[in-house]
């Protein structure tokens, strides 16, 4: 769980509110290194879409699944979860290309201004 708590780059309490569970029983997950139970690991994966549950039980494969974006690819493995994780990612990195291009804008504006000062 420690691994998953670093991937994520999330702090335990995070992980922990996220989850559904109280911070300490991360944390004796943790340290007693406990085998993590099936109700358990889907919340895990409920809240976390892209972490990989053959992982989160079995410590197989990669912590967080990997989509290959081939042309031939077998899409009718991609979970629903993942689909909304990935739809979810797309809308938060639409809005910030849109910020960073009102940003643009501003800055441009902005040296615009300057130099039509410098030119005075």
């Amino acid at each position: 769980m420690n691994v998953l708590i670093k991937v994520l780059k999330i702090s335990k309490k995070e992980f922990a509110e996220r989850v559904g569970v109280p911070p300490q029983q991360i944390s004796n997950y943790i340290r007693k290194n406990v085998q993590i139970k099936n109700v358990f690991a889907n919340n895990i994966v409920a809240a976390f879409p892209q972490i990989n549950i053959d992982y989160v039980l079995y410590g197989k494969g990669e912590p967080i699944v990997g989509i290959e974006l081939e042309s031939n690819h077998d899409y009718s493995k991609i979970s629903e979860g993942q689909i909304e994780y990935m739809s979810k990612e797309l809308e938060i990195i639409k809005r910030e290309n849109e910020l960073l291009r009102e940003k643009l804008v501003l800055a441009d504006n902005r040296i615009k201004e300057l130099e039509k000062k410098n030119k005075l």
